[in-house]
């Protein structure tokens, strides 16, 4: 009997070409608010065996707005999917869509989640296009839409106010360099 195996075993090459990037806007010039990407923007091709040449672009963009304008604080974090090169697969990321909020007080800070904001956490996988077979499949996870959380955490260093810049250096050559 012969088996055929899907994953990157069966891969006689693969190559990557491209980079990841990532930004921050600050529009009010400071933490009250900001815009984070986060990213990565590509070129792939492999050759595999059982499907022959595959090659594709890849792209993905993870993005996070926070508003923070004292001690309470507001984010949301979301993605833009694509699909990506995975052995004789592509598949999709976990899409992101998660809402928070804080409030500080002194050393302690209380937060609360929800994941997955009016969505569902959904995996896609497919076989890239070939001769010889096709499959696909998607996993939805119902329990956990817009699920809800709730936690606190400590800063144990809120309390230090320490600065380089405060401290008095008192370093003095004394030598005078020559031998």
């Amino acid at each position: 009997d012969e088996y055929l195996i899907l994953n990157k075993v069966n891969s006689n090459y693969t190559h990557f070409y491209g980079g990841y990037f990532n930004a921050q806007y600050r529009p009010l010039g400071n933490d009250k608010l900001s815009i984070k990407l986060d990213g990565v923007v590509g070129y792939q091709e492999q050759s595999v065996p059982t499907v022959g040449f595959y090659s594709g672009c890849e792209s993905g963009l993870d993005f996070d707005i926070d508003i923070t304008p004292g001690r309470w604080g507001i984010s949301y974090q979301g993605n833009i999917l694509t699909w990506a090169a995975d052995g004789a697969y592509e598949s999709t990321p976990e899409p992101k869509s998660h809402l928070s909020c804080f409030y500080k007080l002194g050393a302690f800070k209380f937060k609360a989640n929800v994941l997955w904001l009016g969505s569902l956490a959904r995996y896609k996988s497919r076989t890239v296009e070939n001769d010889l077979f096709q499959s696909s499949s998607l996993t939805k996870i119902y329990n956990n839409q817009s699920m809800f959380t709730i936690g606190f955490s400590v800063d144990f260093g809120a309390g230090k106010k320490h600065s380089l810049f405060e401290e008095k250096l008192s370093n003095s050559d004394t030598d005078r360099g020559m031998f």
